[in-house]
């Protein structure tokens, strides 16, 4: 005998919270609910990431991608990127651009592409963002 979606949810509870796991698993660093003044995630800064393809096509440079949202709420003076790439036999490749300028944009966005020639094989790649906040230098590593 076979059950119909509802009488699963119906009969057993803990379907019921499986079946609303996807609403409320999106996590928004900038979401509070309206009765719980307090949140683990919420900070008052910009979301800041950096990305890079998965895979790259031959003779193509790599491109990472550096997003800051909501800078417009929370503005942040961008001082610094450093990206590091190691392909686990040579010594890691290591990039910095430096700024100094105040973001206070709803969206900011930078390509970074890294020369074809040096790379090779599988990366690791990290990046560290930092940032000035009301008068405090932070960072973010990706």
């Amino acid at each position: 005998m076979f059950l119909t979606i509802t009488e699963l949810i119906l009969t057993n509870s803990i379907f019921y919270y499986f079946a609303l796991l996807p609403l409320i698993g999106y996590l928004e660093i900038h979401y509070l609910l309206k009765y719980f003044p307090f949140s683990r995630y919420f900070k008052r800064e910009p979301e800041i990431y950096c990305d890079a393809p998965h895979r790259i096509g031959p003779r193509q440079d790599l491109p990472i991608s550096l997003i800051i949202k909501d800078a417009n709420k929370y503005p942040i003076t961008l001082i610094n990127v450093h990206i590091r790439i190691a392909n686990g036999s040579d010594s890691p490749l290591e990039f910095d651009y430096k700024y100094n300028n105040k973001s206070n944009e709803l969206w900011f966005e930078e390509i970074y592409y890294i020369d074809h020639t040096v790379l090779s094989g599988n990366l690791k790649i990290w990046c560290k963002i930092f940032f000035e906040r009301k008068g405090k230098l932070k960072t973010v590593t990706n």
